[in-house]
């Protein structure tokens, strides 16, 4: 019983001692991060789509212009970083009161400012900013389709096409 209670005493003992010789601070780190990224624009470098003069028919009509005939627009930004690019269609306001709606069609040639391999563009997708001596760029290529319906009403027709990429 004796070394029964001398090793409950011992037990004890370094119990208390451990907490008596606890530290009385401890400390952690953590690392800081900063991605710093060169500033986004984005240019329109050709002006406007304009579909030209179209004789109203009888019948429903749906003129069309390519991404490779319309507007080209470069977006510029940290190089090899990812953008989201954005746009939806567009209805046309004429000063006859009709409307028409404008469907887009978007491609991008990555860093060729030529429209050469072209690469469909999807609404809400991520696209690289391509490098390109130190700033990322991303040609963007407007065409689209008109639909115009059987008698259409005369007059002249305007809207405005918001093309947005976005870290």
């Amino acid at each position: 019983m004796r070394s029964i209670t001398k090793l409950f005493v011992v037990l004890i003992f370094l119990a208390l001692s451990t907490s008596l010789f606890a530290q009385a601070s401890a400390s952690a780190t953590a690392d800081v991060l900063a991605q710093l990224k060169k500033g986004l624009t984005l240019s329109n470098l050709d002006g406007d789509l304009d579909f030209g003069e179209i004789i109203v028919l009888t019948t429903p009509q749906t003129p069309v212009i390519t991404p490779a005939n319309g507007v080209r627009f470069l977006a510029s930004g940290h190089p090899n970083k990812n953008v989201t690019v954005t746009f939806s269609g567009v209805t046309l306001n004429g000063s006859g009161g009709g409307t028409i709606a404008f469907t887009p069609d978007v491609d991008h040639t990555g860093n060729s400012s030529t429209y050469s391999l072209p690469v469909d563009v999807t609404s809400g997708g991520s696209y690289q900013l391509v490098n390109t001596t130190g700033t990322g760029q991303l040609y963007l290529w407007l065409g689209g389709s008109l639909a115009i319906a059987a008698n259409q009403l005369e007059g002249d027709y305007t809207g405005t096409f918001t093309l947005t990429v976005a870290y």
